[in-house]
């Protein structure tokens, strides 16, 4: 894993995160969705999330009331660095059309809680 994570534990026990991973050239946002409280590696789901950033920073993670994962970093690409924001429409962001959304530019780190009503701020 990379150097920057969030976990939180969703209902039923399990860890969710969303961390970094890196490779020579760029890095990548992931979140990984274990299959039972001990993460044993045959029940994860790993979901590539956003790629294509020389650094991400300061993930945050929640679950919304569905244990659906919200998530909001900085990520600088050869350029300003922007604020990014994603809800998935599923627990493991495999829906398709999780899609990051730039939020703010020339931002650094980042959080998000969701308010009273379920909706992130």
């Amino acid at each position: 894993m990379g150097a920057a994570n969030a976990l939180i534990i969703d209902r039923s026990g399990k860890p969710v995160i969303v961390y970094t991973k890196e490779d020579w050239t760029n890095k990548t946002l992931r979140l990984l969705h274990c299959g039972d409280a001990n993460c044993t590696p045959s029940g994860i789901s790993d979901t590539l999330i956003d790629s294509g950033a020389s650094d991400i920073l300061s993930p945050s993670l929640v679950l919304d009331v569905h244990d659906n994962p919200v998530s909001s970093y900085g990520k600088l690409s050869n350029g300003p660095q922007s604020i990014k924001f994603f809800h998935c429409n599923d627990a493991n962001c495999t829906g398709g059309d999780d899609i990051p959304a730039v939020i703010a530019t020339n931002g650094y780190g980042s959080s998000v809680k969701l308010d009273r009503t379920g909706n992130p701020v």
